[in-house]
């Protein structure tokens, strides 16, 4: 059933590529929806979404731990590397909230990268809030 929902969302010419990225990330957020058919939604849905409305269709999912098994954390991760910071930093303190191991640390250093941190700070989300926060602030006119 997800299957065909996601063939229809990608083939047909008349959903809205914004439509299509939102029934997408839909579907990769539905626990009941089989893993691998989640994370091909969630690849196909990130791939449609624009850095303008991350914020609004992926970012929230990701806030909520919806996207859950490695492999879409592994997607959701790769997938910011290509987004601007504005995208890029929110998803990934996300994604170092929720997740442990291999992406967290990866995380920490993408973070730790982009503001000029140090990653001895580890996995405190509160302390990388405010320095995403910051981070954001300093450079909203390069955005």
């Amino acid at each position: 059933m997800a299957d065909a929902e996601i063939s229809r969302l990608l083939s047909d010419e008349k959903v809205p590529v914004l439509q299509a990225a939102q029934g997408l990330l839909a579907i990769a957020a539905d626990s009941r929806v089989d893993a691998k058919i989640r994370a091909d939604a969630l690849q196909h849905g990130l791939n449609l979404t624009s850095d303008e409305d991350y914020a609004e269709l992926a970012l929230p999912e990701l806030e909520a731990n919806y996207f859950d098994s490695p492999e879409m954390q592994r997607i959701a991760l790769d997938d910011g590397y290509n987004r601007d910071d504005l995208a890029k930093l929110p998803s990934t303190l996300a994604l170092m909230k929720h997740t442990s191991g291999e992406i967290q640390q990866e995380a920490i250093e993408l973070l730790a990268f982009i503001t000029n941190e140090d990653e001895s700070i580890g996995a405190n989300y509160d302390k990388w809030s405010s320095i995403v926060t910051e981070h954001l602030l300093q450079n909203a006119d390069e955005e």
